[in-house]
């Protein structure tokens, strides 16, 4: 088992575990779900997600302004992990700009997914075990340790141990 600073472990989280947290209510920031775009992420990321995953990548994107302070992908069903179902979705990678964190963006971004997103079905989401602040932050909407994750490719797709 791999417990080096790459360690990934798969978190999960269903509607009936989510602590709902929102602290974008009522102030200055804006959360749409947008299509993953260079003028987003940069041209390389883009591409990558868009050519590896065609149509079936969202971000949920949060701004102030012109500035983006958080994005996070959602891919719905088995692209990443053969055991999914289609009702079930992965998150992730998330951001937060520097300057913006812990002001409980992130598990108001999560929460605002899984509301969306999810009618029945899991959340699911691979975390790096080095990620301090990622860590807390799913905590705090209910998502719990399921399993340790290897990736297997280029494509970002993993294998659960």
């Amino acid at each position: 088992m791999n417990n080096g600073p790459d360690a990934h472990t798969l978190y999960v989280n269903d509607r009936a575990q989510l602590v709902p947290h929102d602290t974008l209510a009522g102030t200055e920031y804006e959360l749409r779900c947008e299509r993953v775009s260079p003028r987003l992420m940069g041209f390389w990321h883009a591409a990558f997600w868009n050519l590896s995953l065609p149509g079936q990548v969202r971000a949920y994107v949060v701004r102030r302004g012109q500035v983006v302070v958080h994005r996070s992908l959602v891919v719905r069903g088995r692209s990443k992990f053969q055991f999914l179902q289609d009702s079930d979705i992965e998150i992730g990678p998330c951001w937060t700009h520097p300057e913006y964190r812990g002001q409980g963006i992130y598990p108001s971004v999560l929460t605002h997914i899984m509301q969306t997103e999810l009618s029945e079905g899991n959340a699911y989401m691979i975390v790096r075990d080095s990620n301090r602040e990622s860590l807390r932050g799913i905590a705090k909407v209910g998502f719990r340790s399921t399993g340790r994750c290897v990736r297997v490719d280029a494509l970002k797709r993993y294998r659960v141990q």
